[in-house]
């Protein structure tokens, strides 16, 4: 009897299981169903959003403090999109406001504003909602600019070029604007003497080429009106030669030097080899080791036609002697 009492009593303790795990999942169903009704539901939640204005035309100077505004976006979307939006969406610092793309318009001589109407793209964007989901508590987003001055300033290309054997520049690097016209508050403004490109890198080169190169800047610092500038390099044949001269002594001292010729050896375009003219070539004594009596006295290239490039002076150095009157 023992026996049949305590499997009876296992049976009724089974079926309360059953019926405690059948409660328990119909309780979580009913709650899924629930939370899911919810978050089908729409709600409407604030945010704070915090813009950056940024690429500016270059005659308007915004400075970094100015630039940086907070707007209270408010959000009318459904639960599962706030949720995505509150804890698992992964926005920026801030949201870029590109005032080349945005319109904007003056409201007195400092001060310029954005329909905030006219941003809802970029925010959406991030957010991930259609942009009839969002409003702003203001209407307009107010910025401050400062006085710019502008100056034009000279380009100078960076470059890395490297000639095969024999092959060389000829003139000058052609840059097309030389010059460009800046924008930057004043105290920045008088500091710069030139602007840079980015760096032109070229090995193996044995005939001419040009291009278009970046200019280099900080717009925090300053701004040109043209980014970019093209560039030209003529690019010729080379050929070594050398001629002998006699070294110039000054008037004063009276000096006799050793050797009194020297060679001077020059690259030159081939089809200006015909044009030197050798007379051209003049090469005198240094005399600034004169006060110091040192032994040797170093030659200096003072003239030479403008289509060679020297390469070296043969002897560098001459002994001399100060003769008496």
């Amino acid at each position: 009897m023992v026996g049949i009492h305590k499997s009876s009593t296992l049976q009724v303790n089974i079926k309360k299981r059953k019926r405690l795990v059948v409660f328990f999942l119909f309780l979580l169903f009913s709650s899924l169903l629930w939370l899911l009704i919810k978050l089908s539901s729409f709600y409407t939640l604030g945010f704070d959003v915090q813009l950056k204005i940024v690429d500016p035309p270059a005659d308007i100077w915004i400075s970094d403090e100015a630039s940086t505004h907070s707007l209270k976006a408010i959000i009318n979307a459904k639960g599962f999109q706030l949720i995505k939006i509150s804890y698992f969406s992964k926005k920026p610092v801030e949201i870029k406001i590109p005032l080349s793309t945005v319109p904007f318009r003056k409201q007195n001589q400092h001060t310029y504003y954005i329909n905030t109407l006219n941003i809802k793209e970029f925010i959406t964007a991030d957010f991930g909602i259609s942009e009839n989901d969002i409003s702003f508590s203001e209407n307009e987003i107010n910025f401050n600019v400062e006085p710019i001055f502008s100056a034009i300033i000279p380009v100078s290309l960076a470059h890395d070029f490297h000639f095969k054997d024999q092959f060389g520049q000829y003139g000058d690097i052609k840059l097309n604007p030389e010059t460009v016209e800046v924008f930057a508050p004043k105290h920045i403004l008088d500091t710069l003497t030139f602007v840079t490109t980015e760096l032109i890198e070229k090995k193996g080169i044995l005939e001419s080429f040009s291009g278009t190169a970046k200019i280099v800047f900080d717009e925090n610092k300053f701004r040109p009106l043209n980014k970019y500038i093209d560039y030209e390099v003529n690019v010729e044949k080379f050929t070594e030669s050398k001629v002998k001269i006699r070294v110039q002594k000054p008037a004063k001292p009276l000096l006799k030097v050793f050797p009194d010729h020297v060679e001077i050896f020059y690259n030159v375009a081939t089809k200006d080899f015909d044009k030197i003219n050798t007379e051209e070539f003049i090469a005198e004594i240094d005399t600034n080791g004169l006060f110091d009596r040192k032994q040797f006295l170093n030659i200096r290239v003072m003239k030479m036609p403008v289509e060679v490039q020297i390469n070296r002076v043969s002897p560098e150095r001459v002994e001399y002697l100060i003769l008496k009157k």
